[in-house]
């Protein structure tokens, strides 16, 4: 209950949508909540593109690097 109080006090209109839908579980929701509100909608939005809260959250966090920028850098020769 306190994840779904977080999010209803601090998540975004689209956020909290999502939570009570169902769409979006709430520990996933309740991370987010921490979140400017304007990234919370950009994690949700990439949420569903890639369909994994879970990954979404860890790049919006600075936990995981976006795709494409987990292995750039010099090549090895």
């Amino acid at each position: 209950m306190r994840d779904a109080k977080k999010v209803l006090e601090k998540g975004s209109a689209e956020l909290r949508r999502a939570m009570d839908s169902g769409e979006m579980p709430v520990r996933f929701a309740a991370e987010a909540a921490e979140l400017p509100k304007a990234e919370q909608n950009a994690f949700l939005k990439r949420a569903r593109e890639i369909g994994s809260p879970k990954q979404a959250l860890d790049e919006a966090t600075g936990k995981a690097p976006p795709p494409g920028e987990a292995n750039e850098g010099p090549a090895a020769g």
